[in-house]
Order: structure tokens, then sequence, then C-alpha cells
């Protein structure tokens, strides 16, 4: 079961990012197609004005007026960018800010942490468990195997408790505890079901690291960092 959940999570991580990637190149191809038709329209816009307006006053003969009509142009030129280029811009500065509030309205950072606790966090313990199940079946004999199980243990493990420790310090924005307020965050419930797991699970990892005797002061710290401070996240959840 936890083998061929990994391989789906794996798939779509890969998924994800792959569109992600694929969406900021269209995004910059976006951006250069704009500048792209802004100075063609710019081009256009003062040849036009150019040919049909200023050109039959260019037949002078006398130097100054020729100069004078140079500098007319050349200010006209540059008075024609600096407008059109201040629109352009605001244009797109008002297209921005709708598509930034659109963004903020449909998936906020306080969004982006109830994803986070539903799809990476319960993902994580997921494969704790996983792991716990499988280092259990190891030999004594195969050390290194018994180790990177342990590792992963660590790595997920500390990964649930973070994202569940930043969803409960932003409590009132992410987790539902039956009101009104926030019917659309996460169940409290679920909430203080992973704290206590998580609590659990690291006083078993612990007890892992012990009988395998790594010494090692970062990874056990990771799992004493866990073990101390999940009970603190069940006494700030509570209203």
């Amino acid at each position: 079961m936890y083998s061929n959940y990994k391989n789906f999570e794996r798939a779509r991580y890969l998924l994800i990012r792959d569109f992600l990637k694929q969406k900021e190149i269209s995004e910059m191809k976006m951006k250069y197609s704009e500048g792209t038709l802004f100075s063609g329209i710019f081009s256009a816009v003062i040849s036009y004005v150019i040919n049909n307006t200023l050109s039959p006053y260019m037949t002078g003969e006398i130097y100054l007026k020729v100069v004078q009509r140079c500098l007319l142009i050349s200010s006209f030129y540059v008075l024609s960018f600096v407008v059109l280029k201040a629109l352009y811009n605001l244009v797109l500065l008002i297209a921005d800010g709708i598509r930034v509030h659109k963004k903020r309205d449909s998936l906020s950072v306080y969004e982006g942490y109830i994803k986070d606790f539903d799809n990476i966090a319960c993902d994580s313990i997921i494969m704790v468990l996983g792991y716990k199940q499988n280092i259990s079946t190891i030999p004594i004999s195969q050390v290194l195997i018994k180790q990177f199980n342990l590792y992963e243990m660590v790595h997920y493990l500390e990964l649930a408790f973070t994202i569940t420790q930043r969803l409960v310090n932003k409590k009132d924005e992410c987790i539902n505890f039956g009101d009104m307020a926030n019917n659309k965050g996460v169940d409290g419930y679920r909430v203080k079901n992973m704290i206590l797991l998580i609590e659990q699970l690291s006083e078993d990892v612990l007890s892992i690291y012990n009988s395998i005797n790594i010494m090692d002061e970062l990874l056990e710290s990771k799992i004493v960092t866990v073990k101390t401070e999940s009970p603190k996240l069940l006494v700030s959840i509570k209203r």
C-alpha cells in the first residue's frame, strides 16, 4: 500500500512541477509578446503621423527651419513615446491588480496553509507509518537500509509537524472549530488527531533511533524538537 502510494505521490509531484514550469515559461512569453506588440503599434503610429502630418512641412530650404522641424519631430517622438509608454504601463498595472485581487480571493495564503495540511502533512504521516512498518522487517545486519528508513521517517515527521505548526499559528483563519466564521478551514478534530499522532510517532522514532545506536546530534535534535514541541501545539489549539 505504502509503496504504491509513494509512487503515486512522486508522479503527482513531477506533474505539478512540470506544470508550474510550463506556466512560468508561458508567462514570460506573454510578457515578451506584450512588449513586441507595444513596439509594433508605437512604430506604426509614429510612421503614420510623420508621413501624413509632419512630412509636408519638411520641404524647407532654410537651415534654421530644417533644424526646427527636426527638433519638432524629435520632441514629438519623445513625448509620444513617454505618453504611450505611461498609458501602456497603466493598463498593465490595472490588469495585474485585477489578477492579483482575483488570485488573493481564490487562493489566499491561508488557503495554501490548508491545502498543505490536507495534502503534504497528511501524506507525510502516511509515509512515516509506511517506513515504520517497513523498518521492523529489516534484519539488524542491514544497517544502512535501517538508517535510510529512519532518516526518511524523521524527514516526513518533521515536515508534517512544520506544516501543522504553521496551521495552528493561524488557527483563527485556518481551523474550523464548529462555528460559521471559518467553516472552510481544517476541522479542529483532524488537527488535534494530527498533533497527537505526531507526538506518538516522535516517541516511536526516538525509540528506533536509540535501538539502531546512531550517534548524530542533528538527527537526534530534530526528533527531540518534534517530540517536545508537538504537545505545545495541542495547548495552542484550545480556544
